[in-house]
Parts: structure tokens; sequence; C-alpha cells
């Protein structure tokens, strides 16, 4: 299962978590707040500030995406988004 890590702290995070977990019909995500993951026992590469002030997303192969990479793999995996996937993609976008 991915995981993404957000602050729920933050009304903006906790309302785009709202939104894109009714958009995730495949369940293909755990939205995880960044105060509750265990960052010493699970990723120690994880550096905790950098989940702060962005959204982390952790593959269920270990991998780690910050902000605009991690957004962009969960617009992948969400039907809704796959119009407008190819703009994601280009090289000034990211």
């Amino acid at each position: 299962m991915n995981k993404v890590l957000y602050d729920n702290n933050c009304s903006f995070c906790n309302r785009v978590k709202s939104i894109l977990s009714k958009l995730d019909i495949f369940n293909y995500f755990t939205w995880i707040s960044n105060r509750e993951y265990n960052f010493n026992k699970h990723n120690s590469e994880i550096d905790k500030d950098s989940i702060e002030k962005s959204i982390l997303l952790i593959t269920s192969s270990k991998q780690v995406y910050l902000e605009f990479y991690a957004c962009r793999y969960i617009m992948i995996h969400i039907p809704v988004f796959w119009p407008i996937l190819p703009l994601l993609f280009l090289p000034f976008i990211s």
C-alpha cells in the first residue's frame, strides 16, 4: 500500500486529503498524518523536517516522492486526472 504523509494541522492539506481520498476509487493510497508516522522505524532516510511543509509519498516499494512528484504520482493512480496527465510530464512543468 502506498502511504501519503500530510500535515493534519493544515486546513488546506485536510481538504486536499478529503477530496483525493474520495476520488481514490481503487483505494491505492493510505493517508497518514505526519505526526503519527514513525520516521525512525520505517524510513531512516526521510528527513522529518521535509514533511512538515510538504506532501510526501512512500510507495509500496519504498520509493519516496516529495511535493510535485508526490502529487503527480497520486494523479497517475486516480482516473479522474488521467486526461491531464500528459501535461504533467512536460519538461517545463516539473
